[in-house]
């Protein structure tokens, strides 16, 4: 729904992926041209099959998305129990849809579909897949170049540009510190700073677009329309391929006098009431808490709207990425960046209201922060 906020923002998941396809193909080849010889030690190939697994790699990455729902992250909501995007994009994969065009060329080609769908399973026993699956999914993937500078063009901001061709010049494969033999992607020393512009270049992409209070607002009117009308998007690829986004705005219309379809055909979305920071405590989010229950009690809950904006600007903390030293030594990523040890995550809470209770509401939430000495 971000095109109801800045309105460039009609770009699709196709041309992205497209983007995320050339941005992982790219890396790739950076890593062949520094050394083939240690890229084949990698991925255990002979020199012939590195076109082979740069070919999958390339597939992988152009179909790392083709499972999300209608407006993406916007209506994960109401998928079924223990379904996710990433499981329907590896069914659908591995279906007749996607798997038919993949292995009629598999003669030619020596891949399978389900050599493709191993990029997509949590955990492969394939080493090569492993070495090669964080270029898509990883904290310092294709997908992530590509979204944060799509968007930023899209939307008109400047929040999402970093240096990406020195980003991508600096990618290495290293012998692995922690397990004998084993080779993981790395970064060069001289990379550390192109990298760290990816990390902020995302942090302030969400506190400036993906957070936006208006934008996030037409998001839950979405899932709140969506939960109202009784949907739940179906588990059977091809049922699940017959919702698109235009099949979820139709419902708009198709119930006008409910209170998210009217928000969307009209615009009038619930406006915000109250904030916390960008990085909230746990004392301030106990306080949150506390202030949504006095608010439920206070007013009508189907004039309201309580969100959670909570995200992470990278998961360095989390897995190990190391950095190659200029003297020939290795590194974990925050020993060498402050700014990447520092940066904290994003955790943001915000009470909506409609608009003809919204001052009312503002204005109880103040009273009572005052007088309970919350501060926010």
């Amino acid at each position: 729904m971000t095109y109801y906020v800045y309105p460039g923002a009609e770009h699709s998941r196709f041309g992205h992926s497209l983007g995320v396809m050339q941005f992982a193909s790219d890396i790739f080849d950076t890593l062949r041209s520094k050394n083939e010889s240690i890229l084949m030690k990698a991925l255990d190939a002979s020199l012939d099959d590195l076109n082979v697994y740069r070919q999958r790699l390339r597939l992988a990455a152009l179909l790392h998305d083709v499972g999300h729902a209608p407006f993406s992250h916007a209506s994960e909501d109401v998928l079924p129990p223990g379904i996710s995007h990433e499981g329907q994009t590896l069914e659908i994969i591995r279906s007749g849809y996607i798997a038919d065009i993949i292995n009629s060329y598999s003669g030619t080609t020596g891949t399978t579909s389900e050599q493709i769908a191993q990029f997509f399973v949590p955990r492969t026993i394939d080493r090569r897949v492993v070495f090669l699956r964080p270029i898509v999914a990883g904290e310092l993937d294709a997908d992530k170049m590509d979204y944060l500078i799509r968007d930023s063009i899209y939307t008109g901001v400047h929040y999402g540009r970093f240096d990406h061709e020195r980003l991508v010049a600096s990618l290495c494969v290293l012998e692995s510190p922690e397990q004998e033999g084993g080779m993981i992607l790395g970064i060069e020393e001289g990379g550390v700073h192109a990298l760290e512009a990816l990390v902020l270049a995302r942090y302030f992409m969400f506190t400036q677009v993906y957070f936006h209070r208006v934008r996030r607002a037409y998001d839950m009117h979405l899932i709140g329309l969506l939960k109202d009308v009784g949907v739940t998007y179906p588990a059977e690829v091809e049922k699940y391929l017959e919702w698109d986004d235009r099949k979820v705005i139709d419902l708009a219309s198709q119930h006008c006098n409910n209170t998210h379809a009217r928000a969307i055909r009209e615009r009038s979305h619930f406006k915000q009431a109250l904030h916390t920071p960008d990085h909230t405590d746990a004392e301030q989010r106990r306080s949150f808490q506390w202030l949504c229950e006095k608010v439920s009690d206070k007013f009508e809950p189907t004039k309201l709207l309580f969100d959670e904006a909570v995200k992470a600007s990278h998961k360095f903390s989390k897995i190990d990425f190391f950095v190659r030293k200029i003297d020939g030594g290795f590194d974990k990523i925050e020993e060498m960046s402050r700014i990447v040890k520092a940066l904290e995550p994003i955790e943001q809470y915000r009470i909506y209201a409609d608009q003809s209770i919204r001052q009312e509401v503002g204005e109880f939430c103040r009273n009572f922060c005052k007088d309970k000495g919350i501060h926010f």
